[in-house]
């Protein structure tokens, strides 16, 4: 038997130790491993960036819908057969209100970009009015858009709105950009720029046949100043659509009316009359100027008997309105202390030799005035 060195054993005993470090030392990450690191970390975002990124990819994909469904309207509307009024009614009607759910700066955004492409179709309708000031008929597809903008965000659809206000041709568009500037809130323009605008309008005359200007009228009443009715009182334009703005207007405002009459001298005396007889007779600067109006020497007696017959004047219209609440004037209260203030001042004219050439109409306006007056006990 062949006898090994102590050298030998040494050798093993070193070998041995040598194999437990290599057993008991973290190796080496794998080259796999290490592009799996890599990979990770050119992916790893913080939870606020993540959270930015996914808004973002919502965000286009809203914007990339309204697009698609701006598109297919468009080819939609251009389609043979064309669609039916009712057909095209119910699909836009469908559309606004599944824009309304949309966030409202995104979709103000999205739909000033869709105008300023400058595309449109013709639907065949009737500009229309419907509740709240929104629209129920849209002559073309950009008014439709404009019309979208009301749910939208308003600081946002008010810058949209001007910019069109100030280059479209279109009255109906005209009109109905102008709503964006009359909502409550911040974004609501002051009475000079809507005057300015206001003015704008009354200085087309090709706009006068339109549904849209004619609506737009009524921002005399919105605004509600003697500086609104007297752009209406000196406008040379269309005579019904006149007569019907000056009296709502004034069904709503008598003061204002007063003062925009008192201060405007070229004014047709049969319109001067009506007006005057819309006064309320039981505020007392307004009775006062009443029976001034009868007593002025000036007055002829052709304008004296239209203002008899018509005082106190309480027609009123109804009906949706683009900018403000339906026209409501007059409450019961109020008119019969009116009648009650009126028949007194009526008393006093009839008893006055002065105004002995018009005692029929005042013997006439008496009775009717003194039924008025027991009617409301």
């Amino acid at each position: 038997m062949r006898i090994r060195s102590p050298w030998w054993g040494f050798v093993i005993l070193a070998i041995a130790i040598f194999t437990a470090i290599r057993i008991f030392t973290p190796s080496q990450v794998a080259p796999q491993d290490k592009a799996v690191e890599a990979r990770a970390g050119r992916v790893s975002t913080t939870p606020a960036e993540s959270t930015s990124s996914e808004g973002n990819l919502v965000a286009q994909s809203a914007v990339k819908m309204i697009e698609a469904d701006w598109s297919d309207l468009l080819r939609w509307l251009d389609s043979d057969p064309k669609p039916s009024e009712d057909e095209i009614r119910g699909r836009l009607l469908a559309l606004r209100s599944k824009w309304a759910e949309m966030d409202p700066i995104l979709l103000a955004e999205t739909i000033g970009s869709l105008l300023n492409a400058g595309r449109d179709g013709s639907t065949g309708m009737k500009f229309k009015v419907g509740l709240h000031g929104f629209l129920d008929g849209w002559p073309t597809l950009r008014v439709f858009l404009l019309d979208a903008l009301v749910v939208a965000d308003s600081e946002t659809a008010a810058a949209i709105a001007r910019r069109v206000l100030d280059q479209t041709k279109s009255a109906d568009e005209y009109a109905v950009a102008m709503r964006s500037l009359t909502r409550d809130g911040a974004a609501n323009a002051g009475n000079g720029e809507l005057l300015d605008r206001f003015s704008h309008a009354l200085r087309m005359p090709e706009w006068q046949t339109s549904g849209g200007f004619a609506e737009s009228l009524d921002l005399a009443r919105t605004i509600g100043t003697g500086s609104a009715v007297g752009q209406l009182l000196r406008w040379d334009g269309n005579p019904a659509l006149k007569s019907m703005a000056l009296h709502e207007f004034a069904a709503d405002h008598p003061a204002e009316i007063l003062q925009a009459l008192q201060s405007e001298s070229a004014v047709d005396p049969a319109t001067r009359a009506n007006l005057m007889a819309r006064l309320d007779p039981a505020v007392p600067e307004q009775l006062a100027a009443i029976d001034q109006y009868l007593r002025d020497p000036l007055r002829t007696g052709e304008d004296a008997s239209v203002f008899l017959k018509s005082f106190p004047l309480r027609s009123a219209t109804t009906g949706n309105r683009l900018y403000s609440p339906a026209p409501a004037p007059y409450q019961m209260e109020q008119i019969t202390a009116g009648d009650q203030a009126a028949l007194s001042l009526v008393d006093k004219w009839v008893s006055d030799p002065a105004l002995e050439t018009m005692r029929p109409d005042l013997l006439a306006l008496r009775q009717r005035l003194g039924e008025w007056v027991e009617q409301g006990k």
